[in-house]
């Protein structure tokens, strides 16, 4: 009986095991998946980061492409548990620029009333009719008003295949090729993750976009750009040093398995290695894409951005006293001045050269006269 009674045990307990076996497996399965959330990249690409990172959970959630952001940057010895324990009150939503609030959910700017000469910034246009009026911004320039201007960033960074030096190929030379767009994707793909979660929360939600521009054969540089949208409350704010640094810390907080392809080194930008990682600001003055008078100099700031300085002799008549340089004039009174002074000099050099003229036709006739005076009385002329 005993016997017969432990054989009914040994089968129930193999047939108990698989039906706990499968209860541990689905129920860690969907801790990991409440653990994971999905971050969108360029292209469309979904690739997960753990929330062990500085991604946090907020509620209500962020609205209008806001991103959720932990209040602290999470140190590097933060363990999966205590994030798993994530208060409401530890994140916070990071804005676009184009809205505010607790969720994102208010836009940051009023509808125009009106558009004048004035309204529209950086060189945009009113469009639209008297009651729906907008402006029409020019390119890398954003806002209702057109008032902000992105922040673009040189990058270079050196390229790896699979963890080894790159190797130059002739297919670099073509940013169209294969090789350089699948390289430089990669590479935006993980400069985008490194702005989002850096360790200035109120940089994370400016990316805008970053596309490239060539590469070097020396070591394999690629040299990409990287655009940024920033609130103007911030832009005195931002220098090469925070942008360095917010690429720096982004990576550090990421899981290595996100760069897949080894397309760069994490430890060298990490370790800010100036050979293979340099940040420097475009320069929009030298490439002309800046709306300054042509009676004005554009003048490049540290954040990226130009300011617009009328030359001398010259008065700023630009309609927003905020954006000056764009409308330069010369004043009245300098022209009149040049006018005579310019009259003046035209009358002077044509008495000089008149009175030179005359002396040298007299100079020339001079010894005809005196030819003539001595010649013999029987000449016959």
């Amino acid at each position: 009986m005993v016997i017969q009674m432990i054989d009914h045990l040994l089968i129930f307990s193999l047939l108990l095991c698989p039906i706990i076996i499968w209860a541990q497996l689905s129920s860690s399965s969907s801790t990991l998946m409440t653990t994971i959330s999905p971050v969108k990249l360029i292209n469309s690409k979904i690739i997960y980061s753990m929330d062990m990172n500085p991604i946090g959970i907020c509620q209500p959630p962020c609205l209008n492409n806001g991103i959720c952001r932990r209040d602290r940057h999470p140190h590097s010895n933060t363990s999966s548990s205590n994030n798993d324990n994530l208060k409401e009150n530890d994140s916070k939503c990071i804005c676009t620029p184009d809205f505010k609030g607790i969720d994102c959910s208010e836009e940051a700017e009023t509808d125009l009333t009106n558009c004048q000469e004035s309204t529209c910034k950086y060189g945009g246009t009113c469009v639209g009719t008297s009651k729906t009026p907008k402006c029409l911004c020019k390119d890398h320039t954003r806002g209702k008003r057109c008032q902000r201007h992105d922040l673009i960033f040189i990058v270079e960074l050196k390229i790896y295949d699979n963890g080894k030096e790159a190797v130059w190929q002739k297919d670099f030379e073509d940013n169209s090729s294969y090789l350089s767009t699948i390289k430089a994707l990669d590479v935006c793909k993980l400069l985008k993750l490194s702005i989002i979660r850096g360790s200035t929360i109120q940089l994370s939600n400016s990316f805008i976009d970053c596309y490239l521009i060539t590469y070097h054969k020396i070591s394999v540089i690629i040299e990409v750009a990287l655009i940024l949208d920033i609130e103007l409350s911030l832009i005195p704010l931002i220098n090469l040093t925070l942008i360095q640094n917010q690429i720096m810390t982004g990576l550090k907080t990421m899981d290595p398995s996100l760069n897949e392809f080894k397309t760069i080194s994490l430890d060298d930008i990490i370790s800010g290695n100036s050979s293979t990682f340099k940040v420097h600001v475009y320069d929009p003055c030298k490439n002309g894409n800046h709306d300054c008078s042509i009676n004005a100099k554009c003048i490049v700031q540290p954040q990226g951005t130009y300011i617009c300085e009328c030359n001398p002799f010259t008065i700023d008549a630009s309609f927003d006293a905020n954006y000056p340089g764009r409308r330069c004039m010369y004043d009245g009174l300098i022209i009149l001045a040049f006018a005579i002074i310019g009259g003046f000099i035209c009358t002077l050099t044509v008495l000089i050269c008149g009175c030179r003229r005359t002396i040298w036709r007299r100079y020339r006739r001079g010894p005809e006269s005196i030819d003539l005076i001595n010649m013999p009385r029987n000449y016959d002329i």
